[in-house]
């Protein structure tokens, strides 16, 4: 069965899928509809990014807009109370992505972190507790209403080679937005233009979706390939043979099969599995002898969100 594209803003659709491990922050949350946000100053720029091609160099992205408040408006569309994740701030339980991939992993700026920390080239990121778990609860047919300042986090890692995230303020283009709710509250992702003031729109319904069949949208299989990339990359991971390849070439693998072995290329297959779409990376080699390596990541069944990590050598 093949998924239908996915929705403009404020025609999201509802796709399931649970709430545990997304940790995506927003800052502001208010569930008084009349409360007005604050903007933040113009952040600086990113100082490193992939650029937008199949390359692994880098680039400076400078901010698209000054900050205005939108509005990401959580509508409960289902028969039960839904659950909203606030762990580590308003909005835990967001996730946004440009349509590409080109960008990494991103999330919505949320000021002050309480899970993570700002990178910083002359410290390292101070350990600290984890937070109290909190979660906000919306009932049948109500809204709930997050204002956002326009900017991003990315991730990146300091010296430490610990995750943190530097804010600057989105290029101009196409992003996926993705909320879930705790437990069998359901997902929503929307397609949104940036920059724009107009409300990003989610509906939650609980409606159960799985990703049994290759996505119809290619730019889906682009879009996985390009952030396992950014995943490998920042971490370290066999950066070496990355130069080989190519988001634009990877190809679904319905059954699950794994590519030929090839001592001179890199294969990248995205696997639908049920709940999961897997982006696998299969590494030729190191000196064209034995087995290689196979780094496999796996998100949301609409490449938003990262939900594992699996490195096999």
């Amino acid at each position: 069965m093949h998924r239908r594209p996915l929705p403009t803003e404020g025609q999201a659709q509802a796709i399931w899928w649970p709430a545990a491990g997304l940790a995506l922050l927003l800052l502001g949350a208010c569930s008084d509809d009349s409360a007005p946000a604050r903007p933040l100053p113009r952040p600086p720029v990113f100082s490193e990014s992939l650029t937008p091609s199949d390359s692994l160099a880098d680039e400076t992205l400078a901010p698209c807009c000054d900050p205005e408040a939108r509005q990401v408006v959580v509508r409960n569309g289902g028969q039960a109370p839904i659950q909203l994740d606030v762990t580590c701030g308003p909005a835990s339980f967001v996730g946004i992505v440009d349509e590409r991939g080109h960008f990494g992993r991103l999330r919505l700026d949320q000021g002050t972190d309480l899970c993570g920390c700002a990178c910083n080239p002359s410290a390292r990121c101070e350990e600290r507790e984890a937070p109290r778990p909190r979660w906000v609860t919306v009932a049948p047919g109500e809204t709930h209403r997050l204002p956002w300042n326009g900017n991003i986090l990315r991730l990146k890692h300091d010296r430490d080679e610990e995750d943190c995230y530097e804010r600057a303020g989105p290029p101009a283009g196409r992003y996926l937005v993705r909320v879930c709710a705790r437990d069998d509250g359901g997902c929503a992702t929307a397609r949104v233009q940036v920059p724009s003031t107009d409300p990003i729109e989610l509906t939650l319904a609980g409606n159960p979706s799985r990703v049994e069949a290759c996505p119809t949208e290619a730019l889906v299989i682009e879009r996985a390939a390009r952030l396992a990339l950014y995943r490998m990359r920042l971490n370290r991971t066999a950066v070496d043979r990355l130069q080989r390849c190519q988001p634009a070439r990877a190809v679904c693998a319905p059954t699950g099969g794994e590519a030929p072995p090839d001592a001179s290329a890199c294969a990248i297959q995205v696997v639908p599995w049920g709940q999961e779409l897997e982006a696998r990376v299969l590494l030729p080699p190191l000196g064209g002898r034995g087995a290689g390596d196979r780094f496999s990541v796996f998100f949301d069944p609409d490449a938003v969100t990262v939900q594992r990590v699996r490195f096999t050598p």
